[in-house]
C-alpha cells in the first residue's frame, strides 16, 4: 500500500538521498515543506514547495521509473495542494505536464511576468535543453 503524506524536517536527509537516486540534483532546504510517497517505508516519489524571495514555487516532483504513470504524482500534487491552497505558487515543469499541474489550478503564464529569479531559472533550463514553462496558480 502506497501512503503520501508531508515529512518532518528531520527527515530530510532521506528525502534528500532520495532526489540523488533519480538523478535530481536541486538540495532541499530546511524551510521546504516535503511530501512523499512511500511504498513498506521506502520513499518512491517526491515533491516540495519553497519559498524564495517571498514567492511559493513548487519544485522537485519526481517519482522512480518503476511507479511512473501509476497516479502516485497526482496524490503527491494533491497534498501539496493542500500546503498552498491560500498561496499564490510558481512552478517550471515539463511542457507535456500542462495538464497535470491544471488539475490543481496551474495556467501556464508568459514568462515576463514571472519574478525575476525564475525568469532566470527558466532561461538557465532552456539553455541546457529542458522544454520547460513557467505556470502560476492563483489563490482561488
Amino acid at each position: 500500500m502506497i501512503s503520501v503524506r508531508k515529512i518532518l524536517k528531520t527527515e530530510h536527509d532521506t528525502a534528500q538521498a532520495f532526489y540523488s537516486s533519480v538523478g535530481y540534483i536541486n538540495n532541499i532546504v530546511d524551510s521546504d515543506q516535503v511530501v512523499v510517497a512511500e511504498l513498506e517505508r521506502k520513499i518512491i516519489g517526491i515533491g516540495r514547495v519553497s519559498v524564495e524571495h517571498g514567492h511559493y514555487v513548487l519544485r522537485g516532483m519526481q517519482i522512480e521509473k518503476a511507479y511512473q504513470n501509476k497516479k502516485i504524482g497526482t496524490q503527491i500534487l494533491s497534498e501539496l495542494s493542500n500546503i498552498i491552497s491560500q498561496e499564490e505558487c510558481y512552478c517550471i515543469p515539463y511542457a507535456w505536464l500542462t495538464e497535470f499541474y491544471e488539475k490543481i489550478k496551474f495556467k501556464q503564464i508568459s514568462e515576463n511576468i514571472a519574478p525575476k529569479f525564475l525568469q532566470e531559472r527558466i532561461c538557465n533550463y532552456k539553455t541546457k535543453g529542458y522544454n520547460v514553462i513557467m505556470m502560476k496558480r492563483l489563490i482561488s
